[in-house]
């Protein structure tokens, strides 16, 4: 079977002229990337919370010799699936660039991959990438010299979250959003039993949408009309404390990870008057922009 490269030189794209010949007397160094004027830079972001505006900087020699600075800004949308962004330049060699924020955001909730794109008739074409990494107001990343990081390289970003407040009768459900993946620390809740005499035994369950693959459940009954403080933390032996009504039960030695879609849920409720309050529950998040 033969095979059939897709890959395009200069010389056959479809550009509209070139004016670099590649002389020796423009003093091009090896780290240099030529741009025709076919080629684009491509910005992809994923942005956990905010959103805001970024800005890419570059120094850019000319067909002339000249070497100018160069800037363009851009919106980063709110959204952790991957947005991009076409920026096209014109034709030179990229002799250094970088991508900063001037939203306010902390390490971990923008992601940003800087690409040399070409556009032809069969698709986009993602020839060179040259950085790609988290974004903070005070830490940017760039080419040659940055460091290149991979979404879920180091540690997350730490998020404190309020769920939702379950009606009654109703367990709670929180479920991991698109674009992202966490590792569970901690969940705390209180439960008001309904007058009806029966004995509730708390329960979180972890799964895929589907199948449990974790579980911790306690032996402390909670009977009728008790009102209870429920923390899932850590590992070791639940702790229970029936005078001052609060519970503590572990969430076991192994790192809990949850893909998109993933979630936790209670499973103990026992008559249809029992009330949930909101969790309140602490992750480590990281951006997975798909």
């Amino acid at each position: 079977m033969a095979m059939v490269s897709a890959f395009t030189t200069d010389a056959g794209a479809n550009s509209y002229g070139r004016e670099i010949a590649l002389q020796s007397k423009l003093g091009i160094s090896g780290s240099s990337q030529y741009i025709s004027p076919d080629d684009n830079v491509w910005v992809m972001t994923s942005c956990g919370q905010g959103g805001g505006t970024a800005t890419v900087d570059a120094r850019l020699l000319m067909p002339s010799g000249e070497v100018k600075p160069w800037q363009f800004s851009f919106v980063v949308p709110n959204q952790r699936i991957a947005f991009n962004t076409v920026i096209p330049l014109p034709e030179c060699f990229i002799l250094s660039i970088a991508v900063r924020s001037t939203a306010v955001c902390d390490f971990g909730q923008l992601y940003v991959t800087l690409y040399i794109a070409r556009y032809q008739n069969t698709g986009v074409f993602l020839p060179c990438l040259l950085a790609r990494g988290y974004l903070s107001q005070f830490c940017g990343l760039g080419w040659p010299n940055a460091p290149q990081r991979g979404t879920q390289e180091g540690r997350g970003f730490l998020r404190t979250i309020t769920g939702t407040a379950p009606g009654a009768g109703v367990e709670i459900n929180e479920t991991v959003p698109s674009g992202a993946m966490w590792k569970l620390h901690s969940v705390v809740f209180s439960v008001t039993a309904s007058a009806v005499v029966l004995n509730r035994y708390p329960k979180l369950v972890v799964d895929n949408g589907s199948s449990v693959f974790f579980f911790s459940s306690s032996a402390q009954a909670i009977t009728a009309s008790q009102t209870w403080n429920i923390c899932y933390s850590g590992f070791g032996s639940a702790i229970p404390n029936s005078t001052t009504f609060n519970l503590t039960q572990p969430l076991g030695a192994v790192e809990i990870l949850m893909f998109q879609g993933y979630r936790f849920r209670t499973l103990f409720l026992g008559d249809p008057g029992d009330q949930l309050t909101a969790p309140i529950y602490n992750v480590e998040e990281w951006l997975v922009p798909g």
